[in-house]
């Protein structure tokens, strides 16, 4: 599958979301993400766990995911 490419500003707000969803050593969360959003945090955290909880699928497409780093 091609990943796709991201803007300098796309890479700023995934960097910054990460930052405020892991501050100060917090390794597990549970995060509504969109599947851009799943592809940043593997891309950044190779070894990234990421388990979907939820059937559900908002109408912005997100899902709830237990994720750890």
């Amino acid at each position: 599958m091609e990943e796709l490419m991201q803007s300098p500003a796309e890479a700023e707000r995934l960097e910054r979301f990460l930052a405020e969803s892991f501050p100060d050593g917090v390794v597990c969360r549970e995060l509504r993400l969109a599947a851009e959003e799943v592809r940043g945090i593997k891309r950044v955290f190779p070894n990234a766990v990421l388990e979907a909880f939820s059937e559900s699928r908002y109408a912005d497409g997100k899902v709830w995911y237990r994720v750890r780093i």
